[in-house]
């Protein structure tokens, strides 16, 4: 067998096992995510983040789990968007932390014109409070969700304020502590199983790869062709020379390999 089978044998290997490993715009928690920036459950990769699914499952013997949050890219803050999925089965809470770790939005409640009121949170690009909050620059943000009645806090005090006679606003971080970062939570809530619908948002993009030979940010079947369109190259200049060693050969195919997305 020649090298050229050899590939292309590891091609369809490759492209089978992605479409097995089932890459796509949604995301399921696999483990726990954590309830803080620093270790909230990070969502890396390429393109649009379409949803996330997830379970808050309470009081354990380890630890307890009732809230989780979610790091992700808003690569449109216009357009940014939060909806709880209507088979969520328990009283949801969503708020919105900056980069800073400081409050953003919130909302407890949400109401559509036309429609009934609904336990199910919405969080949108700006509050609906006076606080005159928008969001206007792409970035990577934290997303926490939790039951009703858990909420964040500072050092402070709660960063976020729901007012009992307006449940359906989005808050922005109106509470005592709203001025300075989380540093935990407040009281268990509800908890269960929940889908989260997203608008706007983006997988947080990886640390470039070694095996990006074409530098397109993804490590693919392109990659794979440069190695072997420049198999045996020499010198400074071989675009298919993962490792910068001066030529294209075994080891950087074996790179673009172990790199495959």
């Amino acid at each position: 067998m020649n090298i050229k089978q050899t590939i292309l044998q590891l091609l369809t290997l490759l492209f089978v096992s992605s479409i097995a490993m089932g890459f796509g715009p949604a995301f399921e928690e696999d483990d726990d995510a954590g309830n803080l920036p620093g270790d909230s459950k990070k969502i890396e990769g390429q393109g649009p983040l379409q949803s996330i699914s997830g379970q808050l499952t309470g009081a354990g013997l380890v630890a307890s789990d009732f809230q989780d949050m979610y790091a992700f890219y808003i690569a449109n803050p216009t357009e940014f968007r939060v909806d709880v999925d209507l088979g969520t089965g328990f009283n949801t809470q969503l708020f919105l932390f900056g980069i800073s770790e400081k409050g953003l939005l919130a909302n407890n409640d949400s109401y559509i014109d036309g429609q009934e009121p609904t336990q199910l949170s919405t969080l949108l690009s700006f509050s609906t409070d006076g606080t005159d909050i928008q969001l206007e620059h792409p970035g990577i943000y934290y997303l926490a969700i939790s039951g009703y009645s858990s909420l964040p806090k500072s050092d402070a005090g709660y960063i976020y304020y729901f007012n009992p006679e307006t449940p359906f606003e989005v808050s922005g971080p109106d509470g005592q502590g709203g001025d300075l970062p989380i540093t935990g939570w407040a009281e268990a809530g509800e908890t269960g199983s929940y889908t989260l619908w997203l608008t706007g948002v983006e997988h947080i993009p990886a640390e470039p790869s070694q095996g990006d030979v074409t530098g397109d940010g993804a490590v693919d079947v392109e990659d794979l062709l440069l190695v072997i369109s420049d198999w045996n190259c020499q010198g400074d200049d071989c675009q298919g020379d993962a490792n910068n060693s001066g030529a294209t050969d075994i080891h950087d195919l074996l790179i673009v390999i172990s790199d495959w997305d």
